[in-house]
């Protein structure tokens, strides 16, 4: 019995006795220290001069969806999803920009009418094979942007298969900008006060832009993407630039 507690035991001399440093070891040391000394001082000067906005969402997430929801069925899409799900999303870059050039409450002003947060809602089909038949793609999915502050549609995004659209007879320009129109109209957008920068016609793929200047904000402009696949509005989307 005390021969094999005896043999089992070893007794850590080596771990008692100190290591010299080495220059490398030293070198590393004094590295580790100083990106310690940067990250504390970008921390304490850089971060806390980012005001810090407290903005709510008035319009919450199932009333985001339920939105979402009668935006498709007005569009004609009357499949059930397979997988719906929702989240709060933001254009982070701006949003920083924002709170550094401005003071709190300004920015929480601006964030009432400003498409800069959104909900998302994002529809997918795949692995339902009767609708992917019917779709001619396994992967099918839409995407609706909703405001949170007012509820509007500021986003929208779906999957038309090209050979669907682009061997058609060619839109008359006058017919498309009427189609974008009709859009707008359908999700109560006024676009009276934006100026069309871009227009061009790609094998029946018909990208639009629009844009409007902020006088109260000359840091930006409010734009408007729109692309018409064929005679169908393939995505809308509504941002600051």
């Amino acid at each position: 019995g005390t021969g094999s507690e005896e043999s089992s035991f070893k007794t850590p001399v080596a771990a008692n006795v100190p290591r010299k440093l080495t220059r490398s070891d030293s070198r590393i040391v004094i590295a580790l220290g100083l990106v310690g000394f940067f990250l504390c001082f970008f921390s304490a000067f850089f971060l806390s001069n980012i005001p810090t906005v407290d903005f709510k969402f008035p319009f919450d997430k199932n009333a985001a969806v339920q939105k979402a929801n009668a935006f498709l069925r007005e569009q004609g899409v009357m499949f059930d999803p397979l997988i719906r799900r929702a989240r709060a999303s933001s254009d982070a870059e701006r949003l920083v920009y924002l709170q550094k050039a401005f003071p709190p409450q300004a920015t929480e002003k601006m964030l009432e009418t400003l498409p800069l947060y959104c909900w998302q809602v994002d529809y997918f089909y795949e692995k339902n094979d009767s609708i992917a038949a019917f779709l001619k793609k396994k992967d099918y999915s839409l995407q609706v942007l909703v405001s949170p502050t007012q509820g509007n549609i500021i986003g929208f995004q779906r999957w038309i298969p090209p050979e669907e659209y682009m061997h058609g007879v060619p839109l008359p320009k006058e017919e498309v900008l009427a189609k974008a129109q009709q859009f707008f109209a359908s999700i109560g957008f006024d676009s009276s006060q934006f100026t069309m920068t871009r227009y061009s016609d790609i094998e029946r793929k018909y990208i639009l832009e629009w844009e409007k200047v902020l006088p109260e904000h000359s840091i930006a402009r409010l734009k408007v993407h729109v692309d018409i696949l064929g005679d169908e509005v393939g995505s809308f989307v509504y941002f600051l630039d």
